[in-house]
Formats: C-alpha cells, structure tokens, sequence
C-alpha cells in the first residue's frame, strides 16, 4: 500500500526550514539546496513541491501571513467584550 503524505504538511515544512535560514543569512542567502538541507530532503524532493524559488517564497510567505491572522484572529476573540482600538493594541 502507498504511504499516504500530506503535501500541505511537506510544503508547510519546507516554508519553516526557508524561514530558519532567512532567519540567519537572510533570503538572499537561502538556495532550494540548502532549504533542502534543512529540510531533511533531497533536493529533487523540494523540486516535486517547488519548481522555482520564487514558487517556495510566495507560498512561505502566503504561510506566514496565514499565521499571522490566526494569532490576531485568537487575540482578539479573546478579549472581552467588543474589541477597542486601545484594547486591541494592547500587550498581550
């Protein structure tokens, strides 16, 4: 029987080693080599996924904005009440 992969999941991951590396060396500095690398994969594997480094960036950053709004979306829906523009700002 085939192994079942998600490859939301696998694409995911791939956007989490690029940002490691763009964390370090910036994403001038991150090749589809090295994010394979970091990823645990082979580089053909990345390919399977990404064709180009552009297609790895825009879906890497289409992922953080992701996550980004669902920290804001959770924040906000745990306030109190209806959410002011000073309690919405506010530290968490």
């Amino acid at each position: 029987m085939p192994k079942k992969v998600d490859h939301e999941a696998r694409r995911r991951e791939i956007s989490q080693a690029l940002w490691r590396i763009a964390s370090t060396r910036g994403l001038e500095g991150a090749s589809l080599r090295d994010v394979a690398a970091e990823a645990g994969i082979s580089l053909g594997r990345l390919q399977h996924y990404f064709r180009t480094k552009d297609e790895m960036l825009v879906f890497a950053l289409r992922y953080i904005e992701t996550l980004a709004q669902e920290r804001i979306r959770a924040r906000i829906e745990a306030l109190d009440g209806e959410p002011t523009p000073a309690t919405s700002c506010a530290p968490a």
